[in-house]
């Protein structure tokens, strides 16, 4: 029989212990509902007031600790079909922030529940910030010149990245091969710099978190390698190649391969 559960949250608290997380829900109609991330294999229960287990793979919930302690949740749905299958979404607003099944094999979020998150924090830094389609786009200026910054979310990962130059953009003067020899070396000897070639052969400046793992602190450290390739691009890169000065580097560019 399938069985499924909506809760509107009036009130909750939480608890960390080990390799549980405890949340527990007030609903507005009154109900008390524990839920248990956990490890342990068990399955959902009634005990008076409701308990739902959720169990495996609880590495796959940093995004829960961090929803917990910077957002505040306002539902939970839980649905059990009658093979026995779980799925579940908590959200925090009108969309949820993560919608799961059982074994956490498929993990979607809502690219808002980072986004005004993110807003907030490049404004704090004083970065002209706005939403463009799919992508947060953070306008950067160094060395006189304006670089366009994209967050997205793609494919489980959040991708940081910048372009350099495009691939039309690229002076005909310049030696290709020294250029992208130069990026490689730089790759390697610089720690935290990535630079890197589009299908469509633009060079861009990224780094990416993985999904699961998304932190502030962890963005802010990928946000600043992106910022310092863009230092390392003006300061030591244009030098030696001086036609690449007058390029625009505000021009779109694709990250996805398909």
């Amino acid at each position: 029989m399938r069985e499924v559960k909506q809760f509107e949250i009036s009130s909750y608290k939480y608890e960390f212990r080990n390799e549980k997380i405890l949340l527990e829900i007030q609903s507005t109609s009154s109900e008390k509902i524990l839920i248990e991330f956990s490890k342990e294999q068990k399955s959902p229960k009634n005990t008076g007031d409701y308990l739902i287990t959720i169990s495996k793979h609880l590495e796959y919930f940093p995004l829960i600790r961090e929803m917990l302690t910077t957002e505040k949740p306002v539902y939970f749905n839980w649905v059990k079909d009658e093979q026995e299958n779980i799925n579940w979404t908590i959200g925090t607003g009108l969309e949820p922030i993560g919608i799961y099944d059982e074994d956490y094999q498929q993990i979607k979020l809502d690219p808002s529940f980072f986004y005004d998150e993110l807003i907030q924090y490049m404004n704090q830094k004083g970065l002209e910030t706005y939403i463009e389609e799919d992508r947060l786009i953070i306008s950067f200026t160094y060395g006189n010149q304006e670089f366009l910054i994209n967050v997205l979310y793609l494919n489980n990962w959040i991708d940081t990245g910048a372009l350099i130059v495009s691939a039309d953009d690229i002076p005909k003067d310049i030696d290709r091969e020294k250029l992208y020899a130069k990026l490689l070396m730089d790759n390697l000897y610089i720690k935290e710099v990535n630079y890197g070639l589009t299908i469509d052969g633009d060079i861009i400046i990224h780094a990416e978190t993985a999904i699961e793992s998304f932190k502030f602190e962890n963005f802010e450290t990928e946000f600043g390698s992106v910022i310092y390739g863009i230092q390392n691009y003006v300061e030591n890169i244009e030098p030696e190649f001086p036609s690449l000065k007058n390029v625009d580097h505000t021009s779109n560019w694709n990250l996805n391969p398909v």
